[in-house]
């Protein structure tokens, strides 16, 4: 597949991930549930489909280390009043960096500074860019956790 193509894959995988964790915070669904009420209703291609929901269900089984890795970056903010939106997306973003994939730094950050711009609010922007280089700087600067 060409990088461009994959790109776009990805793209689509974590904007449909977001989507889903978003539903799973307002309605309290699980995310099974709202896996399949969304590949119902919000086609993806495959390789799309298959990456959202590694992310999703990275996300749910990482969350109190995603929260917490995010948090800690809040400055003079809890994470309740944070939009439900930007929570979600600090805390995709969070077990993104969590995880095993590498993506570099640039990379990551502008990804989701894209998805700030397309579901946040204007405002909200400049500190969700803040925050998420914040963790990845300080995720990347992090010893390598011991094999277990």
């Amino acid at each position: 597949m060409p990088p461009a193509r994959d790109k776009t894959l990805r793209r689509e995988g974590r904007a449909a991930a977001l989507q889903m964790l978003y539903a799973m915070e307002l309605n309290g669904q699980p995310a099974e549930q709202v896996e399949g009420w969304y590949a119902e209703n919000h086609p993806l291609p495959l390789a799309a489909r298959q990456f959202s929901h590694e992310l999703l269900h990275g996300a749910v089984a990482q969350r109190p280390e995603a929260e917490a890795l995010y948090s800690a970056h809040l400055r003079h903010w809890r994470p309740e009043r944070l939009s439900v939106i930007d929570r979600c997306l600090l805390w995709l973003a969070a077990s993104e960096l969590l995880g095993e994939r590498f993506v570099p730094l640039p990379v990551l950050v502008d990804e989701y500074v894209r998805l700030a711009k397309r579901y946040s609010r204007p405002e909200a922007v400049p500190f969700m860019n803040a925050i998420v280089e914040a963790m990845a700087r300080a995720r990347r600067a992090a010893p390598a956790a011991p094999p277990s």
